[in-house]
């Protein structure tokens, strides 16, 4: 019997650039320690800890960009009802409410057309991003995750979180990054066919 150790979160170091690739081209850690597990596993427990530490880099790049004046999107709705952020893939339907000094929001994700037609989501990341009068944005947060290798009739579409808001914060905006196909011949993640693959910058 062979042994796999499998590496903590924490000495990860993904490179951003190679994120979105991470849950095919990612080894398993072949040094020997106490957990034995079987290949399959290793390599899939090692991918979902890559993808885990790619979530905050993914994000952090946009950190003092400019949002797109149509993604600057209210925090709260004034009649304490639901907003909507529509993008090209997916909407974003939610509720946002300052408690103290904590900005709160819950809602759900939903996929348009296009990707709801994908039975399997190879992974899928939701930012929400703070943004100031200029439409400067000021942080980043994942608000959304799905993967890796989810059947997308499992998968919880809802989320809810609170957030300290930066300083000068007078808007949300939205951005997205995922791959979506089909399962493989022996229907495991290992063999997902990618068919679909979408991205927006906030």
């Amino acid at each position: 019997m062979t042994f796999y150790t499998v590496v903590p979160a924490a000495r990860l170091t993904p490179d951003p650039a190679n994120c979105s690739a991470a849950f095919t081209n990612a080894p398993p850690d072949s040094r020997p320690g106490p957990i034995a597990v079987s290949r399959r596993t290793a390599a899939v427990i090692a991918i979902s800890l890559l993808l885990l530490a790619c979530a905050g880099t993914m994000s952090a790049p946009y950190i003092g960009r400019t949002a797109r004046p149509d993604n600057r999107q209210p925090m709260t709705d004034p009649s304490g009802g639901e907003v909507t952020w529509r993008g090209k893939d997916l909407d974003v339907h939610y509720k946002g409410a300052q408690v103290g000094d904590l900005f709160e929001i819950s809602g759900f994700v939903d996929f348009n057309s296009n990707l709801a037609k994908y039975p399997t989501i190879g992974y899928f990341r939701v930012y929400l991003h703070f943004v100031d009068a200029q439409g400067v944005i000021l942080d980043s947060k994942l608000l959304w995750s799905a993967g890796v290798g989810r059947d997308a009739s499992l998968v919880r579409w809802t989320f809810q979180w609170q957030w300290p808001p930066p300083p000068g914060t007078a808007a949300i905006g939205f951005s997205y990054r995922g791959a979506l196909g089909e399962p493989g011949g022996d229907g495991s993640f290992s063999q997902t066919k990618t068919g679909w693959e979408v991205s927006r910058a906030p």
